[in-house]
């Protein structure tokens, strides 16, 4: 009985497009009709050589392999994949109960585990072929999307016409702004992640420079630097660049970003952005030449007796910081007036008249630089 379905190769792969609705039910139009019934024929050959023991040939051998690789480069789902292969048994037994006679019934009964076990067989080799094939494509992905950010995240950024090719396979619009997240390598965004795949939100990671990287178009709820600061990031010690412009001008954006990380800290409740670290990232950008310029302040300043300088750095700290006389002279327990002949005499010093902003602003660095406690 068995034997005499190698005829019925052809009634049998019939019978299945029939039941499975010309593949429809199973494979939404994504694999043609000649390959579902050149797959079909094979797969009930497989399956007799199988019941038979016979030795298959090589092309019959290799079916399971080279059709879950082909349904997984197709986008078959696997589930629908696997309930369309059990489908076989269902034929290939109707078939056998068509042609078997009174006297053969009993001896089908008795071997039906073995067809189940044919099957089985054949949905395990092209379930395993199917993940093999799954997760090479997801490294080539994975290898793919990589070389195409390190292009957006290199010195220079891509070129218009680059920018274009990259959103293209990247699925985003080149011309659309961008933040960039950068964090030290041992953090994980995990959280992140896991609310911008919820809501749909397109994101990528990507390692820059020894940090973990976030990139984010800059759409919808996340147009405003507030609504990721105060939301999306909150609770999190990361460095958040400037929003980029666009996919070209992502690069500068995470060289920002990466300045910012050392100051960012794993216990804070929010990220540290340009507004908040500038002064910081300043100094930290400009040491040497504020340390040397500090240096200059400090011989300024050497020739006073230690209370004096130590009162006129106080002021001056706390005016820099302030802007305001009144409030200065409140916090120093002083009137506003001593607190101006105090800066008159550090201008009268070191030639800084912190009233002005941009002497101001450098007597700031100066202090930051080398706080007043070490002078």
């Amino acid at each position: 009985m068995v034997k005499g379905l190698y005829l019925q190769e052809h009634r049998l792969a019939d019978e299945y497009l029939g039941h499975t609705g010309n593949g429809d039910r199973y494979y939404d139009g994504r694999v043609d009709a000649e390959d579902l019934r050149t797959a079909a024929r094979q797969a009930f050959r497989y399956l007799i050589d199988t019941l038979l023991g016979r030795p298959m040939e090589e092309s019959v051998a290799w079916f399971p392999g080279e059709v879950g690789a082909r349904r997984a480069r197709q986008g078959v789902p696997l589930e629908n994949l696997v309930s369309a292969v059990r489908q076989d048994f269902t034929v290939v037994w109707s078939m056998l109960l068509r042609s078997a006679g009174k006297d053969d019934l009993p001896v089908l009964a008795a071997h039906v585990d073995r067809l189940w076990s044919a099957v089985d067989e054949l949905v395990t080799r092209i379930h395993v072929s199917y993940l093999d094939e799954r997760m090479r494509m997801w490294r080539d992905d994975a290898d793919r999307q990589h070389h195409l950010l390190a292009q957006v995240f290199a010195p220079g950024g891509p070129d218009e016409q680059a920018c274009a090719a990259i959103g293209g396979a990247l699925r985003v619009d080149p011309a659309l702004p961008f933040w960039v997240v950068l964090a030290p390598p041992e953090f994980r965004f995990g959280a992140v992640t896991r609310r911008l795949t919820a809501t749909g939100d397109t994101f990528f990671e990507h390692d820059y420079r020894g940090c973990r990287a976030l990139l984010l178009p800059a759409t919808q709820r996340w147009e405003l630097e507030r609504a990721v600061v105060e939301d999306l990031l909150a609770g999190t010690g990361v460095g958040l660049g400037p929003r980029a412009g666009s996919l070209a001008a992502v690069h500068r954006s995470a060289e920002v970003a990466y300045w910012l990380v050392p100051f960012s800290d794993a216990a804070a409740e929010r990220p540290v952005t340009v507004r908040d670290g500038w002064q910081r990232l300043t100094v930290d950008q400009f040491t040497v030449a504020v340390r040397v310029f500090a240096d200059h302040v400090r011989t300024c300043l050497a020739g006073v007796a230690d209370a004096e300088r130590g009162t006129l750095l106080e002021t001056v700290a706390e005016y820099v910081q302030s802007g305001s006389v009144l409030d200065s002279a409140a916090r120093l327990y002083c009137h506003r007036n001593t607190v101006l002949n105090r800066l008159r005499r550090f201008e009268e010093l070191t030639g800084l008249d912190p009233r002005r902003p941009r002497d101001g602003a450098l007597t700031a660095l100066v202090l930051m630089a080398v706080p007043p406690a070490s002078w």
